[in-house]
């Protein structure tokens, strides 16, 4: 007995996928574009509130020039000699020690304007003084030492003793080598 699909009922009945695809295309559609509107809103709220807060802040003021003061520079040496009077004033408390009076930089202005008329030769950069000759180079002959060789022979395995007459490579000779291991069971 044959029996068609319109004879069962209704709830068994399965309405394939165009059927499916029609009924849950609208609810997803409008549960998107809830969804999307709502991060829309939250969002422009944010951000308004973000934008006011930044609207009422006065910007930073610069301080003017003629307020920014710098430090003088301090080079290595005068930190040193600063260090070292002060040492002999705790070790020598009566000894009379005069103090420079002019405590800023004591190198020359620096140039900045460039002509013919201002240059000064400095000399070489890069110059190595010796205060010996330098010594001419001499190629040293290595020292003839007599080499020793010892050799050492290899001992063979039972494999390779049992199975010297196949090719090596040979269908043959990797029985007899997998015979040997299995009955002997070669121990070097």
């Amino acid at each position: 007995m044959k029996a068609d699909r319109d004879d069962a009922p209704s709830y068994l009945r399965q309405g394939g996928f165009k059927k499916t695809a029609k009924i849950w295309a609208i609810p997803v559609f409008l549960g998107t574009c809830i969804a999307l509107g709502l991060l829309q809103v939250g969002s422009s709220l944010l951000l308004k509130n973000t934008v006011q807060s930044l609207a009422h802040t006065p910007p930073p003021q610069a301080a003017p020039a003629a307020k920014i003061s710098y430090s003088a520079p301090v080079n290595d040496q005068d930190k040193w000699d600063r260090v070292v009077e002060e040492q002999l004033r705790r070790d020598n408390p009566q000894a009379l020690i005069q103090t420079p009076t002019d405590v800023g930089p004591k190198t020359a202005p620096r140039q900045t304007v460039f002509h013919d008329q201002n240059y000064v030769p400095r000399g070489a950069d890069n110059v190595v003084s010796f205060h010996t000759e330098p010594e001419l180079y001499k190629p040293h002959e290595p020292a003839q030492q007599s080499v020793r060789v010892t050799v050492v022979g290899e001992t063979q395995s039972m494999k390779e003793k049992a199975c010297w007459p196949s090719k090596e490579g040979s269908v043959e000779k990797r029985n007899c080598k997998f015979d040997v291991g299995l009955n002997y069971r070669d121990r070097n």
